[in-house]
């Protein structure tokens, strides 16, 4: 029979492997799967460690399993911030040249005759 531990490191491992595998979620699925995770890793500290040899693989591998989805999870908000920032760059240089365009041109010989 599995202990607390190992069952609520089952949970999270699901979770994770759900919030990974999926489509980009929005960012309020992130945001409460990084909540969910930070409490149930606040309950494992309290929770008593597994003897069992058997139990301690498990839940090792389970935290292996938790780590390896939690990086992914990473570089994907990283690919998408990243993604992001380009967006606004696009933006500021449309916005830049969509505010040029009402303005007559510069002429740098008169600059500094006002």
């Amino acid at each position: 029979m599995s202990t607390a531990l190992v069952q609520a490191l089952e949970e999270l491992a699901r979770e994770s492997a759900t919030v990974g595998a999926g489509p980009d979620p929005d960012t309020e699925v992130w945001k409460e799967y990084g909540r969910r995770r930070e409490a149930i890793f606040l309950q494992l500290r309290a929770m008593k460690l597994p003897t069992a040899p058997a139990e301690t693989e498990r839940a090792a591998r389970l935290m292996q399993d938790i780590l390896r989805h939690d990086a992914a999870v990473m570089e994907r908000i990283k690919a998408k911030i990243a993604g992001l920032r380009e967006e606004f760059a696009e933006l500021a240089r449309m916005r830049r040249a969509l505010n040029s365009y009402g303005r007559p041109p510069r002429a740098p010989l008169f600059d500094g005759c006002a």
